[in-house]
């Protein structure tokens, strides 16, 4: 008949269409629910709702009752619930549907976000899916706790000390007795201070690199929205950081070909007091003689071209402060006894041997008159000089006798 095609169309579930959505203007008003237009033809309401147990914890409201039975629909469908002070100053009404529970199953709600202390009192009324509303239940009298603080639990110790390289972590743990969200925070706020909170977990970081030597104190503030507070003072000292410095100064370095090298391992020659692990850096002056690379604690120096420089390694902290040693790299051909240089010469002539050495040197001219005549001890980085600068500009022959063996080479003064 009409009148069941028109139950039928008003209690359809529409539900299909939030998966169909094209189906929309073709399949009516949905799926045909059977319960529901049975449902709909009620017209005695449920019994009234007899029992109802309340417990407070802090500001909420915890209610328990059971599902009445409905005489033409067997359980009631969905409650109103009424919380107002006892002074009547508030009200408010919550909806709360039962479908899924039978006849004498508990149902529990929690009404929250109540004031402190305070008396409220709770009704209940009893709906069929029909909507027809049975009697209201009794009031229930019920009056809300005070709020809780925070806990705040120190897991270990609430001071450290830390050298000014490092950084450490004091964890505690965080809750609320009465379920109320949490915030956190650092008082007073310092570039050396962090937090990060997981689930219950705060953990505090110190980073002695970013504080000032010394002690210091601070307060970590765990906060509900109630104005619920706990804090607990956290002391921490930063120790005075100490610099690197230099153990003892690595001999010069002499390299008889380009691409020979010559390792060093940087712990023999540096210390951090601290126990920090220094970052090492190397330059070249004048550049191009030779070259440095640092991995794993070791200096590599490799020759790159004939000549000499000095290499300056640099120790550096985690607060920038260093220590430095210059290093002499000479590169040289080793197939050579000696090195006169320059050559030609204007004023001071340089005799360098490949190790070091007493050495006779005597200087001739073409003529054979012999100008100039010395002994000198005579090393990679200490050669023999000679001051030609009163000489007449020529070729002349200058020859180092060395243990008995004579090498002469020709010179030219300009």
């Amino acid at each position: 008949s009409d009148d069941l095609k028109q139950i039928l169309t008003d209690n359809a579930s529409p539900v299909m269409f939030s998966y169909f959505p094209q189906y929309v203007s073709s399949m009516g008003s949905g799926v045909v629910d059977a319960f529901a237009s049975i449902a709909s033809l009620s017209t005695i309401p449920p019994d009234k709702v007899e029992e109802i147990i309340a417990e407070a914890y802090s500001n909420n409201i915890a209610l328990t009752w059971k599902v009445p039975e409905d005489d033409d629909d067997v359980k009631a469908y969905g409650f109103d619930v009424l919380t107002s002070s006892a002074l009547g100053d508030s009200l408010q009404m919550a909806h709360l549907k039962t479908g899924d529970n039978e006849a004498g199953e508990t149902v529990f709600m929690e009404v929250s976000g109540l004031d402190f202390n305070t008396p409220y009192l709770f009704t209940i009324t009893a709906s069929d899916y029909a909507g027809n509303r049975a009697e209201a239940s009794d009031p229930i009298p019920v009056r809300t706790k005070d709020n809780n603080p925070p806990v705040i639990e120190p897991l270990g110790e609430t001071q450290l000390a830390l050298k000014a390289h490092e950084e450490k972590t004091l964890s505690f743990k965080i809750s609320d007795p009465d379920g109320h969200s949490l915030s956190t925070e650092l008082e007073p706020v310092s570039p050396a201070l962090s937090f990060s909170v997981k689930d219950n977990l705060v953990t505090v970081k110190v980073d002695g690199k970013l504080a000032q030597a010394g002690s210091h104190a601070v307060f970590l503030k765990v906060s509900d929205p109630y104005e619920g507070t706990t804090v607990v003072e956290i002391n921490y000292t930063v120790l005075p950081n100490t610099p690197p410095r230099v153990l003892t100064t690595p001999d010069n370095i002499n390299l008889n070909r380009t691409g020979a090298g010559k390792s060093l391992k940087l712990t023999d020659y540096f210390i951090d007091d601290d126990g920090e692990v220094p970052v090492y850096s190397i330059t070249f002056h004048p550049e191009g003689f030779a070259t440095g690379t640092i991995s794993d604690g070791m200096l590599n120096v490799t020759g790159k071209k004939f000549g000499l420089t000095t290499m300056t390694v640099t120790a550096t902290d985690a607060l920038k402060a260093s220590c430095s040693v210059d290093i002499l790299v000479l590169t040289r051909d080793g197939n050579q006894l000696v090195d006169l240089y320059p050559n030609p010469v204007k004023d001071t002539l340089n005799i360098r041997t490949g190790e070091k050495t007493p050495a006779e040197i005597t200087i001739t001219s073409t003529n054979g008159a012999r100008v100039f005549k010395g002994t000198f001890d005579i090393s990679p980085f200490q050669p023999a000089q000679v001051d030609m600068t009163a000489l007449s500009g020529g070729v002349y022959a200058v020859s180092i006798n060395i243990k008995g063996v004579i090498i002469t080479r020709n010179i030219v003064k300009l």
